[in-house]
């Protein structure tokens, strides 16, 4: 499971971008291994379509862009808490998205 961290935003979209790339490093290269990841990433990607599109363009800007809270709050138009408090409700709903998996797609 992901856990998106303010500290480490590219640690966290290298991890994005290898599991969309279906990368096996981390986790080894058994069938059954590859097939785990292409669903774990294929979750996260249902889950990040379900955001709203603000919750969406604050992870992209934080993770893929790689930007800072106080240039999120350029961009977005608000302030460096705003654009925080943002990403931490972002996070949350993902967090919540990935953690029922039962969820109808």
């Amino acid at each position: 499971m992901f856990s998106p961290s303010s500290e480490h935003p590219t640690a966290f979209s290298q991890e994005l971008a290898a599991l969309r790339a279906g990368s096996t490093e981390a986790v080894g290269q058994s069938a059954s291994e590859r097939e785990a990841v292409r669903e774990e990433a294929a979750d996260l990607e249902h889950a990040l379509a379900q955001l709203p599109e603000h919750y969406q363009q604050v992870l992209r800007l934080r993770y893929h862009e790689q930007q800072t809270f106080p240039d999120i709050g350029t961009t977005l138009n608000c302030s460096t808490e705003a654009a925080r408090k943002l990403w931490a409700r972002a996070v949350d709903q993902l967090q919540k998205k990935l953690s029922c998996p039962y969820e109808p797609r």
